[in-house]
């Protein structure tokens, strides 16, 4: 069985010039406004100048583990590869996906377009939404086009 692991994010900003977000282009080159220490500072500097180094406040520092304000959800939800089921009978496509954990099968008749109703078990499988190769989630809806025989698969 394979796993999903979808990712969600709340809550998560940030201000322009962040790693990851376009920036103005300057429009002369800096000039650098003070030579680097020798050694490192006790407090804070004046100067804009990167640092060449973390920046976070010692006094109050986010230690692993810790929150720095962006929440983070995680939901895990079992999928499958969608299995090839194209020419097999009805019954076999049903007995596979239920193998797989699929929860929602729907059968559609490929004459008339409408759902079938009842097992109709002798029937072929003529396509299947989504495809073979597909990973679908086991909640995702499978839908199965049949007909009575292969011949009238359109």
């Amino acid at each position: 069985m394979t796993v999903v692991v979808a990712v969600a994010v709340l809550g998560a900003c940030r201000a322009p010039g962040d790693p990851g977000q376009p920036t103005a282009a300057p429009t002369t080159p800096p000039v650098p406004t003070s030579s680097p220490t020798s050694s490192p500072t006790g407090a804070p500097t004046s100067s804009p100048e990167p640092t060449g180094g973390p920046t976070t406040d010692p006094a109050d520092p986010t230690l692993p583990g810790q929150s720095d304000g962006v929440r983070l959800r995680v939901t895990v939800e079992p999928g499958y590869t969608m299995p090839l089921l194209v020419e097999s009978s009805l019954k076999q496509a049903r007995q596979a996906l239920d193998r797989e954990g699929a929860s929602a099968v729907r059968v559609v008749d490929a004459r008339a377009g409408s759902s079938v109703a009842g097992q109709s078990n002798g029937w072929t499988v003529c396509s299947t939404d989504p495809a073979a190769g597909t990973f679908t989630r086991e909640s995702a809806e499978v839908v199965l086009t049949a007909a009575p025989n292969a011949r009238q698969c359109r």
